[in-house]
């Protein structure tokens, strides 16, 4: 009975872990689809800074997003904004989350492939007790 309920929580773990898995890889999707647009965007430009003087001679910054092959060449930006340093790392963040998508897919085939392999042993224990009760009572076998 002790064996019982301690298999039902181990069966009761592996369905947690595999709803944990499940929800996270629901939560990386949707930040890969907000995130893939926003790359795609940006692709292909770089931040350049230009500066003029004003009538009193001081000097002053604008921002460019500039391209070689995307249209529109130049996007004006006025001041720096607070998130481009972020919107400038877009593709390594993807390529981060895909990464991570991969090892949760990885990790949830594995999760398949435990629960497989304890049914698997769950059957191989049931025909060896099977066996053993074969030989105990030294019946016949139609092999011998």
């Amino acid at each position: 009975m002790v064996s019982l309920q301690i298999a039902e929580t181990k069966e009761a773990k592996l369905e947690e872990a595999r709803k944990i898995l499940q929800e996270l890889m629901d939560v990386v999707d949707d930040v890969l689809v907000k995130i893939e647009r926003y790359s795609k965007t940006y692709d292909g430009y770089w931040l350049e800074k230009t500066w003029v003087h004003n009538k009193l001679k001081k000097k002053y910054f604008y921002y460019y997003l500039k391209s070689r092959t995307r249209k529109p060449r130049s996007i004006y930006l006025g001041t720096i904004p607070q998130d481009y340093y972020l919107l400038k790392d877009l593709k390594q963040y993807v390529a981060r989350l895909r990464y991570i998508q991969q090892l949760i897919m990885g990790l949830l085939a594995n999760l398949d492939h435990l629960e497989f392999a304890k049914q698997l042993v769950e059957n191989l224990e049931k025909t060896q007790k099977k066996i053993a009760q074969i030989k105990a009572k030294e019946i016949p076998t139609d092999s011998s």
